[in-house]
């Protein structure tokens, strides 16, 4: 890795050409796709900039988000590498400024489209006049009460945790500021569009909320996305695909520079020195209730899993586990089985309500055996369970971006 480092954080817009010198001290702006947490993002980043010093071992830079977005929400996510990590905290203060889309009518539990919506109200009635008033006592200074789903911390927990225990509990308040807030619609629509301008740790997801209770209905919100954060505007953030692609561009280019690449292999032969799975977010799907294969449908039973039996079952799987497997003996019949030590380096779950279809994004060592990976977990959390869709996004250094599609090879 290059040794200079720059005095100064690099702003690293879309397009801007730069070396990996740049990376030791950058800020870097991303337009986050929808389906991604904010930490897919930086562990995206964090991989395409790791490079080999001379004596093999990986050089690694710290990466870190000003500000989390959540999964379903896009845009502007601000990325700081090397040095310029210790700049997030002055980032995460900075104003911000959304726009997105709000449903009438209609309440979830998050207040957000993340579950269906649990309660219906009349909103019919409504008109862009008691929408205007509405709008107009939440500009200014207000008091907010963040969500239940969210991460604030109350009595060292996080606030999502007991949400999802079934707790409830008063939420303090804390005072943020709207700068601006605009609202438009189709008449009769009971769609809204928004703008807003406000000020840090404002949650966008309780002001939906609140302006619906104000205006005599429900509301949550259908869609989001972050078009500013301080001075930065998401029109010059880079699409995560390009920035990934520059990122390892920039990686390659100084580590044959400094002569840490071997030579190619061979046409046709694959050569790795470590193999790690690693899943792209909400393409693979954990289906409880069930079997797998032909069996599943007389396997099949109901089985309506708490989200925290999960968490409490995803917990015992991360970190350095044993696995059983069996061995393959002649005509690829299972053996005796065996066990074999295997790392969960992470292990992500989500799911829309009480679902039976768990999306989950898993990266682990070699052999480690997926399927029984999360067969393990349904089985702790008091279920039965299959995978019925997994997706192999990375072995070693290599991407599923860059592999041919089998139609076109």
């Amino acid at each position: 890795m290059p040794k200079e480092v720059p005095a100064s954080p690099t702003l690293v817009a879309r397009g801007a050409a730069f070396s990996l010198d740049v990376w030791q001290n950058a800020v870097v702006l991303v337009d986050k796709p929808q389906g991604w947490t904010s930490f897919d993002v930086c562990h995206k980043l964090r991989n395409a900039l790791t490079a080999r010093n001379a004596d093999g071992t990986k050089a690694r830079l710290k990466v870190g988000h000003a500000g989390t977005l959540d999964p379903l929400a896009t845009g502007l996510l601000i990325i700081c590498v090397g040095k310029a990590t210790k700049q997030i905290d002055a980032y995460v203060a900075a104003d911000k400024e959304y726009t997105g889309t709000l449903r009438l009518g209609q309440a979830t539990a998050t207040y957000d489209a993340e579950v269906e919506p649990c309660e219906e109200l009349p909103w019919e009635h409504l008109t862009d006049e008691d929408l205007e008033r509405a709008r107009e006592r939440f500009l200014g200074a207000i008091q907010q009460r963040p969500p239940m789903f969210s991460a604030v911390k109350v009595d060292g927990e996080r606030l999502y945790f007991k949400a999802r225990r079934g707790e409830v509990m008063e939420v303090k308040t804390r005072e943020v500021t709207i700068a601006a807030l605009e609202l438009s619609r189709e008449a009769g629509s009971r769609d809204v569009d928004f703008r807003v301008a406000c000020s840090k740790g404002t949650y966008v997801r309780s002001l939906v909320n609140d302006l619906g209770r104000t205006a005599g209905t429900a509301a949550y919100m259908l869609a989001l996305r972050r078009e500013r954060i301080g001075q930065h505007s998401v029109a010059a953030a880079w699409p995560l695909s390009e920035l990934v692609a520059a990122a390892e561009a920039a990686r390659d280019a100084e580590a044959q520079r400094q002569g840490l690449h071997a030579a190619p292999p061979p046409p046709g032969r694959l050569v790795l020195e470590k193999a790690e799975l690693d899943h792209h977010p909400r393409e693979g799907v954990l289906r409880l209730g069930g079997g797998a294969g032909e069996a599943a449908s007389s396997a099949e039973q109901p089985c309506d899993v708490r989200d925290d039996a999960l968490e409490a079952a995803r917990q015992k799987l991360l970190g350095t586990i044993q696995q059983r497997v069996a061995e393959r003996q002649g005509g690829g019949e299972a053996g005796e089985p065996r066990k074999q030590t295997v790392r969960i380096r992470r292990l992500d779950l989500s799911r829309e309500g009480r679902s039976s279809d768990i999306a989950f994004n898993i990266m682990c060592s070699k052999g480690t055996d997926v399927d029984m990976v999360l067969h393990d977990l349904a089985k702790a959390a008091g279920c039965t369970g299959h995978v019925a869709m997994w997706r192999r996004e990375r072995l070693g250094a290599y991407s599923v971006t860059d592999a041919w599609p089998t139609e076109e090879l």
